[in-house]
């Protein structure tokens, strides 16, 4: 086999990978948002502060840098974005996809573990309002994210679940991800 072909079926690969990962999310069947979430209006304190972090970065308003740890991770179907730079330039770079709320993030419950904290928001976006190459108006996506925050009170990773179904953990699934998240951080800022 030469370089040229090993290269290509190395791409071809990831590219199906990072295809099969995103459709299966995309495709799943969307779980309701749980009994147990928590009425905005009831929502205190810490879980407070993380919906209002969350509600800034999927409307466009980027990542509040300061509630995150340095080595903050961010992970959904498509990339896996890994350190605070990386995690800040994929939410400064989600403003081109012109994101809205079509509901307001919404807190669910609270998982404890060992070395800290794991929050559920529900999510209800919207991209891509009145773009030209959409038939609809927009891309609506259902997702569930799960906020880990680290002893000191800072959020050490967030995982987007699309309709709410698991992350493919299997190794390629992760390494293609990963590859993805370090391609958008060193395209999208000369892109976007």
């Amino acid at each position: 086999m030469q370089l040229g072909e090993a290269v290509a079926a190395l791409a071809v690969g990831h590219v199906v990978t990072s295809a099969v990962g995103m459709g299966a999310a995309a495709m799943a069947r969307r779980s309701p948002r749980p009994d147990n979430a928590e009425d905005p209006a009831e929502v205190h304190g810490r879980d407070a502060h993380l919906t209002k972090v969350v509600s800034m970065m999927y409307s466009g308003g980027g990542l509040d840098s300061a509630a995150c740890t340095d080595d903050v991770t961010f992970t959904d179907p498509a990339a896996s974005c890994h350190g605070r730079a990386e995690v800040a330039e994929a939410f400064r770079a989600l403003r081109a996809c012109h994101p809205e709320h079509i509901q307001p993030p919404l807190a669910g419950a609270k998982m404890p573990l060992d070395d800290g904290s794991s929050y559920t928001i529900q999510l209800h976006q919207r991209y891509f309002a009145g773009a030209r190459f959409l038939p609809m108006q927009g891309l609506e996506v259902h997702s569930t994210l799960i906020v880990r925050v680290a002893s000191d009170g800072r959020i050490c990773a967030f995982e987007e679940r699309w309709n709410g179904a698991p992350l493919f953990s299997l190794s390629p699934f992760r390494f293609a991800r990963r590859v993805n998240g370090l391609i958008s951080a060193m395209l999208t800022p000369l892109l976007v």
